[in-house]
């Protein structure tokens, strides 16, 4: 397609496409990950979810029943924790257990293994935020529609879009300590998720902490 545009408008086009090159290629570090070479993946994945939730899935459920689904979330919320888990080990073994600051961290472009080390760690979470889109899925298939919110909706999209910008220009730094306090708080919120599920009994006992957890999720949201 660009070599058609540069036919046809010349030197502009010539211009346009070395800076779209350069901006894409720049880190060479993450440019050949999945999923990270170019955006255009990433935007048709989340225009397939958006799809997928305003259009595909509220019409196959119209006429049909819910689903229970109480297996793959209880096995869902067990991944969820164990992932975080991996992510903050990660990321804590590839510079803030060794010699990052908290006053402020510069990112590490260079080819050091450590380096290369939390850029993977932090790709990683890009890769759970991804999966992450499943969960208004589930919404839908259960016919939840009112956790089926507008912010709901942004929060999951925009924040596959700021990991995959967070990947593509800023694997490292002082942006991966947000990541290890979100990988915190998920992992709070996935095990109350999953305990939640084993039943009427274990809900009731949780329930002097529902509200805690509430608050902890808008915070984190905040920031």
């Amino acid at each position: 397609m660009f070599k058609v545009l540069k036919r046809l408008y010349g030197e502009d086009i010539r211009y346009l496409c070395f800076q779209y090159d350069y901006t894409l290629n720049e880190h060479k570090r993450t440019a050949t990950w999945p999923l990270i070479s170019s955006p255009l993946p990433l935007l048709a994945l989340v225009a397939a979810y958006l799809y997928c939730v305003y259009i595909f899935l509220p019409k196959y459920m119209a006429n049909r029943k819910p689903y229970s689904l109480k297996k793959y979330i209880a096995f869902y919320n067990v991944f969820q924790v164990i992932a975080c888990c991996v992510v903050i080990y990660g990321i804590s073994t590839s510079g803030w257990t060794m010699n990052y600051i908290l006053r402020c961290q510069e990112l590490d472009l260079s080819d050091d293994p450590i380096a290369i080390r939390m850029a993977h760690y932090i790709w990683l979470c890009f890769i759970v935020k991804v999966i992450e889109l499943t969960e208004t899925f589930v919404f839908i298939l259960r016919k939840k529609s009112t956790q089926v919110s507008p912010l709901h909706v942004y929060h999951h999209s925009s924040t596959v879009l700021y990991a995959w910008l967070g990947v593509k220009y800023y694997p490292g730094g002082m942006a991966a300590f947000p990541i290890l306090l979100n990988a915190f708080v998920h992992i709070i919120m996935y095990s109350y998720y999953f305990l939640s599920s084993l039943g009427p009994e274990m809900q009731t006992k949780l329930q002097v902490i529902k509200s805690k957890i509430t608050v902890i999720q808008i915070v984190s949201f905040q920031k």
